[in-house]
């Protein structure tokens, strides 16, 4: 039989022995916390780009979240950040409406003004629509003509404007005759077609300006239901011809305002659509990098919530409250991980996509007009 040996440890020496190796472990432990940095949540490797009332576009990088860079403007101040086709300009409107400029993202320079106010009339720009191949832009465009007693204001226009000979070449026929105060309109990805957005969607051919196709939105998609009243605003994170938005319409049998999620394949007038439930008044949206999940914000006076959608179970899968402002724009990170709160203000308030938490809040030097994300890679191969 094999034989053992305990060796006697007085009691006092083993709780002291006992003592001491807690002392060490939880020394080691405080001193790991201590040494440690705090990982700092990141929103991914894109670029950040921000119009400023100070007559700037200031440059972020998103993984830092700190400025690297500044273009001045030479237009004033931008009042939005609509980027080219291919991803490599953005062209701004001044914030009194009179002037676009032109920058190259890459070298961060100024490409042109193009302006058309002269002495005793101002033309506002009222919509902008580039071309792929950055030379056209067809614009909507009215014009203040001062008078001794009084100024004209007259019809708007929708004209093609050639960026290099830096002439308008035609005006654009209203469609149906009916002159409209504002208009939103864009090119198909080759340019060979032009987008109208009305009560319908009007397709013409650019180089003829004729209509070639229509598709009649603003008739119900299905029996008892009413009018969907669609949002083609395009989205980094979406496929190319596709728009996600949310849509807001009335039950004409027990005329409730309801609001719902639709998908629109533009090219082959086609989309998919739920509702989600009554209207909520919900200001933003912006769509998640993997299109399985949309974020929004409510906006009502003491009542700012912050909505989580899930796209690919159709439901609203979480809400939360949050301190916001009357005026607020919102943005997904590059990575999908962080939701970007912004504008109006100086501030870019900052949460955690997945649960909603406050991550903390970046301060600028200037108040912001225009928010853009640009995800590394984000250029097109032209």
């Amino acid at each position: 039989m094999a034989s053992s040996v305990r060796l006697a440890i007085p009691r006092r020496a083993a709780v002291f022995v006992a003592s001491l190796l807690v002392l060490v472990a939880t020394t080691l432990a405080a001193t790991t916390l201590v040494g440690a940095a705090p990982q700092r949540a990141n929103g991914g490797n894109g670029t950040i780009y921000i119009a400023g009332y100070d007559d700037a576009i200031h440059i972020l990088d998103e993984a830092t979240m700190e400025e690297v860079g500044k273009i001045v403007t030479t237009a004033g101040s931008p009042q939005d950040l609509l980027l080219s086709h291919d991803r490599r300009r953005f062209y701004t409107l001044s914030i009194d409406f009179e002037r676009i400029e032109v920058f190259d993202i890459e070298t961060r320079q100024s490409l042109a003004v193009h302006g058309f106010s002269a002495d005793g009339a101002r033309v506002r720009i009222w919509g902008i629509a580039p071309h792929p191949d950055d030379r056209m832009l067809m614009l909507l465009t009215s014009t203040d003509t001062k008078k001794v007693d009084r100024w004209e204001i007259s019809e708007p226009i929708i004209r093609q404007y050639d960026m290099e000979a830096r002439e308008f070449v035609r005006d654009f026929p209203w469609p149906d005759g009916q002159v409209l105060e504002r208009a939103n309109f864009m090119f198909s990805p080759d340019g060979k077609l032009l987008y109208f957005f009305a009560r319908d969607v009007l397709v013409y051919d650019f180089e003829s300006f004729e209509e070639v196709d229509r598709w009649e939105i603003s008739t119900p998609f299905e029996t008892g239901m009413g009018r969907l009243r669609l949002s083609f605003n395009p989205s980094l994170y979406e496929e190319e011809g596709y728009f996600t938005g949310l849509f807001n319409t009335t039950d004409p049998v027990n005329n409730r305002r309801m609001m719902g999620m639709a998908r629109i394949n533009l090219p082959e007038k086609s989309l998919e659509f739920y509702t989600l439930g009554p209207s909520t008044g919900m200001r933003s949206f912006a769509l998640a990098p993997d299109r399985t999940k949309a974020y929004g914000l409510r906006s009502q006076i003491g009542n700012y919530e912050i909505w989580t959608f899930d796209l690919e179970n159709r439901r609203v899968a979480d809400r939360r409250t949050f301190p916001g402002r009357p005026r607020m724009g919102l943005t997904v990170s590059s990575n999908g991980e962080l939701l970007y709160i912004h504008t109006a203000g100086n501030t870019i308030d900052i949460y955690a996509a997945d649960s909603l938490d406050f991550v903390r809040t970046v301060e600028l030097d200037a108040d912001m007009l225009a928010f853009v994300v640009l995800p590394a890679g984000a250029a097109r191969t032209p």
